[in-house]
């Protein structure tokens, strides 16, 4: 498991009396590939363009509006707040500047809770947090935290935001930063009826005799990766011309692949996926329990896409 390679940003944390300056780095990388537009004929990437969408020519029209090329420089551009539909309202950047909080960079810790209290649908994101120093105060707020068994709440007053924090323990010598979602953000679980029948004692059962047999000992995150992401890479790797002068012609037959031929390429090279999706057609029914496939028929299945030439 690789380490980060650079805090994202540092920051001085509060606690009682204590203070003390701790770098706070991003515990997950995104592993997604990232996707850019390019000219399908010289393989250049496209640039995008800001038009006035009052724009019917080559100048905006736009009364009080002075004519100008049709992309709008960045000069022009100002941000604005759609309170409505058709109600846009302007902001310069001294305007937002004023409005925010005061750029402290200062992590304040104001309250303790029992550990537990918060419910983890708040939690947004989630970060390291590394002692700056010799580390003293941040080793007596792991001991605080510790001897009363209890988590910090406070705030983190990062580029002007205020973002709302929940601190605790992590491991054997670390600690964790959560930014939570305000109250207002959440929204109320949605409801749902009841089932029209009850589940049956032998239903339940039999859930709970197959549920057994899934139990493990010990949870292994890495048994839980997307594959997408490693056929995408490994395909990229495959389509790269061996010299720069070969880039024109790979990016000609991308665009030359039609939707419909990708979308064939996919089924065939994973039937897998496919007989999944084919088992989940139809209305389900909790009263029809579903059927794992056996071990041979798992084996059967990865056999097939390993040998299929599009894995």
């Amino acid at each position: 498991m690789a380490q980060p390679s650079r805090a994202s940003s540092t920051a001085i944390l509060s606690f009682a009396d204590f203070q003390f300056p701790i770098k706070v780095f991003a515990v997950a990388q995104d592993k997604a590939p990232v996707f850019v537009k390019v000219h399908g004929e010289c393989g250049a990437r496209l640039r995008q363009e800001f038009e006035c969408t009052e724009c019917k020519e080559s100048a905006c029209t736009s009364p009080g509006c002075a004519p100008r090329a049709k992309n709008v420089p960045a000069k022009h551009r100002v941000r604005a707040l759609q309170v409505e539909r058709d109600n846009l309202v302007p902001f310069s950047e001294d305007e937002i500047l004023s409005l925010r909080s005061a750029r402290t960079d200062e992590l304040e810790i104001s309250e303790f809770h029992p550990e537990e209290t918060v419910d983890s649908i708040l939690f947004a994101k989630t970060f390291y947090l590394v002692p700056a120093d010799d580390g003293a105060g941040y080793d007596l707020l792991r001991q605080v935290m510790a001897r009363t068994k209890s988590v910090g709440l406070g705030r983190f007053y990062r580029n002007g935001d205020v973002r709302f924090v929940h601190v605790q323990r992590h491991g054997e010598r670390g600690l964790l930063l959560h930014e939570l979602h305000e109250a207002n953000e959440i929204r109320a679980f949605p409801d749902f009826p009841p089932p029209e029948e009850p589940v049956t004692a032998a239903e339940l059962d039999k859930a709970l005799d197959r549920v057994e047999t899934m139990v493990q000992t010990q949870f292994r995150p890495e048994a839980f990766i997307d594959p997408f992401p490693a056929r995408i890479f490994e395909a990229a790797e495959k389509k790269q011309s061996p010299t720069a002068n070969a880039r024109k012609g790979n990016v000609a037959n991308m665009a030359a692949r039609s939707p419909s031929a990708a979308r064939s390429s996919q089924v065939a090279s994973a039937p897998a996926e496919k007989v999944l999706e084919e088992s989940r057609s139809g209305p389900a029914s909790v009263h029809a329990l579903p059927v794992k496939p056996s071990v041979a028929e798992d084996a059967a299945v990865d056999s097939q896409r390993s040998g299929s030439p599009g894995a």
